[in-house]
């Protein structure tokens, strides 16, 4: 066969022709690159009243003080990995991407972000929390919050937002300024279910 092949491309050139080029896979068109995201600054100037830890956990942050293992306190830079913004009606984290629990625990009950709102209205959650390692208080190390809580959060979309906090008990008003912080980020929270817990008293304690 290759005595054959030689023959035949002897003769293409000898007649002025020659050989069709080998046939080449078709160029893959470039995968579409994500829209990028670029998150806002932190906002700075204090609009909403604070409640102080809990007294009975201070000093969590040294292991033996409170917990066997020392409670993660964030500084500045770490806070901003944890800070959640609005993207085309869904809460999304730093890179853009909706927050989702993900599928229900053992127990059936849907895996809940913990999260704290400061002063000035931002907003930090994380879904990866546990007791004597990271709280509601990891978020501002121990400083104080407008409001904290839990919330269920499917695919960016909030499902319930809660002011379950035994760090910070804040009582049931601050879930306003919370609602009212998702709006102006351009969530949408049309549907979401407000669970407030306890009573409207002074959140922080003695």
């Amino acid at each position: 066969m290759r005595v054959v092949a030689a023959i035949l491309a002897v003769l293409l050139c000898a007649c002025g022709g020659a050989p069709p080029p080998a046939a080449s896979a078709p160029a893959s068109a470039p995968a579409a690159a994500a829209p990028s995201f670029e998150p806002p600054p932190p906002l700075t100037r204090p609009r909403y009243r604070t409640g102080k830890l809990w007294p009975k956990y201070r000093g969590e942050e040294v292991a033996g003080a409170v917990f066997e293992t020392a409670v993660e306190y964030l500084d500045a830079a770490q806070r901003e990995a944890y800070r959640v913004h609005g993207r085309d009606g869904k809460l999304v984290d730093a890179a853009g991407r909706p927050l989702d629990g993900g599928p229900p625990g053992e127990d059936g009950k849907p895996r809940r972000a913990i999260y704290a709102m400061d002063a000035a209205g931002n907003l930090y959650a994380s879904f990866d929390h546990g007791k004597g390692r990271f709280h509601h208080s990891s978020f501002l190390a121990g400083g104080p919050v407008a409001c904290a809580g839990e919330m269920v959060i499917e695919d960016g979309r909030v499902v319930e937002l809660t002011n379950m906090s035994g760090h910070y008990r804040p009582p049931p008003f601050t879930l306003d300024a919370v609602r009212e912080r998702l709006v102006e980020m351009g969530v949408d929270v049309e549907g979401m279910r407000v669970a407030p817990v306890g009573a409207d008293v002074k959140p922080g304690g003695k």
